[in-house]
């Protein structure tokens, strides 16, 4: 009789009883290597592989014997092991070449015990449901199973009923009988809590005749902790729904205790302000944590509600920022669904919108052509929208032509139809995104010109002082008579660019053709 695990030797003898030598003995085994898992032999000629052992020769009279080593891989059952030997010569009596020996493998089981109660925390004169489950994970059935618990008077547990007539109420025994591999039964026994603010731990161990793979999960208790009851609820709300970076945000966060007893350690958590770019500046309690987020608050009366006032700086933009509050007790609360709260903050998005504007040649000649170049860029750090760009047009230049990258350019003319001013709409512009604007004059009269430019934009600018720009230009006579090469002839009545065909006069499309557009848009 073996356990599952055990080791089992077994011992294969083998003799020629004559009359002659034998030559080329084999001794073939035969077992379940999944029931018997071979461990080594006394002889190194065995083959574990094909469960064979040659001998090359025995005498008349002569006994050779060899020992395998196995492990038990089984149970509730009988292992077999068999052996037949053989020779090349020739043997008269074949009937004793054949013989088998067998161990009895015990049955083994694994009795699991878990203990759960049907409410944790819970108060004094409560009914509290204790339930005990057993179950075999081995692989046989187990016998004899009798489960014992704690004395529960002692604990000052009332025992009022339980689920199953087997169960002792006085000995606090439950005797289960038989367990088949695989099954499970359950105690549920009702009873009725005797004392408060205490921990009653209910222990519950169950035993076999059989034997078992693991005694470890025979044993399992719970606990049950009965304390006085408080509701804390947390509220907090932010000074302002709607922001801008840099602006001064107050968060006013207001804890109070509804129950009906005390609470104990209280501590409220906020999130971590700084990952959510926020910059505290002070709170209005120096119990508050300005690094950790935290706010030690200690005891709070059945009640009584105290508040915190933290001010912080908007150190982002474009963001909605969520910021929650977590308020804990060590005190057992009836209602923990109102120990958390949030409120959310929109930061607006920013932009920093920078414009510049040069003249491609200074001075000018007289009735020369001068264009000017207008860039403007969101340097960010978010999208720009409604991007607009506007200048006055000077009265001693002619309006002539003009190419963009992006958006529409619309011209304010005066009664005579001389441009007057410009607006350029941009539309939107993401960060680091930059718009080029060329328009092409001509000057008509001598002098100083002094062409500007302004550009904003629907969303916050974090920095006007780049949203302004000029260029000056001294125009003067050209004494020489000569031409400017840079300067190809300009119609007198040039058509807008956006719509350049003119059939009555194809002067204004040399034009266009001859403008130096490469030198500003090269990839157009």
């Amino acid at each position: 009789i073996v356990n599952p695990g055990d080791i089992v030797n077994w011992t294969i003898t083998v003799v020629n009883n004559g009359p002659n030598n034998a030559s080329k003995v084999l001794v073939l085994l035969d077992y379940s290597d999944e029931e018997l898992i071979y461990l080594n032999s006394s002889n190194a000629t065995f083959n574990q592989t094909e469960n064979k052992w040659e001998i090359p020769s025995l005498l008349v009279g002569d006994e050779i014997s060899i020992e395998i080593s196995t492990k038990v891989n089984s149970s509730d059952k009988p292992l077999i092991l068999k052996a037949n030997v053989s020779s090349d010569t020739y043997d008269p009596i074949e009937s004793n070449n054949h013989d088998s020996d067998s161990v009895d493998a015990l049955p083994i089981c694994d009795l699991i015990t878990k203990v759960s109660v049907s409410e944790n925390p819970v108060n004094k004169d409560d009914l509290v449901d204790w339930t005990i489950v057993v179950s075999n994970d081995g692989p046989d059935d187990a016998a004899d199973v009798i489960l014992s618990l704690s004395d529960l008077e002692s604990l000052d547990l009332i025992v009022l009923n339980a689920s199953d007539d087997s169960f002792d109420l006085e000995d606090y025994e439950w005797i289960i009988g038989n367990l088949d591999s695989g099954g499970n039964v359950s105690l549920i026994i009702t009873t009725r809590v005797n004392k408060s603010d205490d921990t009653i731990t209910v222990t519950a161990n169950v035993e076999t005749s059989t034997l078992e793979s693991d005694y470890e999960n025979n044993i399992d208790n719970e606990s049950v902790l009965i304390n006085p009851i408080c509701d804390l609820i947390i509220d907090i709300e932010a000074s302002n729904e709607t922001v801008s970076y840099g602006d001064i945000v107050n968060w006013i966060i207001v804890v109070s205790n509804d129950g009906p007893d005390d609470a104990s350690n209280v501590s409220v958590s906020l999130s971590d302000l700084e990952s959510l770019g926020l910059i505290v500046l002070n709170s209005s309690d120096d119990s508050f944590d300005l690094d950790n987020y935290e706010w030690l608050i200690g005891d709070l009366g059945s009640g009584d509600s105290v508040s915190l006032n933290i001010s912080t700086k908007a150190n982002r933009s474009n963001e909605n920022v969520t910021v929650l509050a977590d308020v804990e007790t060590s005190t057992y609360e009836s209602d923990k669904e109102n120990n958390h709260d949030n409120d959310t903050l929109e930061i607006l998005p920013i932009c920093d919108i920078s414009v510049t504007k040069i003249a491609d040649k200074n001075p000018v000649y007289l009735d020369d052509v001068v264009n000017w170049i207008i860039n403007v860029t969101n340097n960010g750090p978010d999208k720009a929208s409604e991007v607009i760009v506007n200048g006055s047009f000077p009265e001693s230049l002619e309006f002539i032509i003009y190419e963009l990258t992006k958006g529409e350019l619309e011209s304010i003319t005066d009664d005579d139809g001389n441009v007057v001013e410009l607006i350029w709409n941009v539309g939107d512009l993401e960060s680091n995104e930059s718009a080029l604007l060329v328009i092409s004059s001509k000057a008509l009269e001598e002098g100083e010109v002094l062409n500007s430019v302004s550009a904003n934009s629907s969303t916050p600018d974090m920095n006007q002082s780049n949203n302004f720009d000029s260029a000056i230009i001294d125009v003067i006579s050209n004494e020489s008579g000569e031409d400017n090469p840079d300067n190809p002839e300009v119609p007198e009545n040039p058509e807008n660019p956006d719509s350049p065909d003119n059939p009555e006069d194809d002067s204004y499309e040399d034009y266009y053709d001859e403008f130096p557009w490469d030198d500003y848009f090269p990839d157009d």
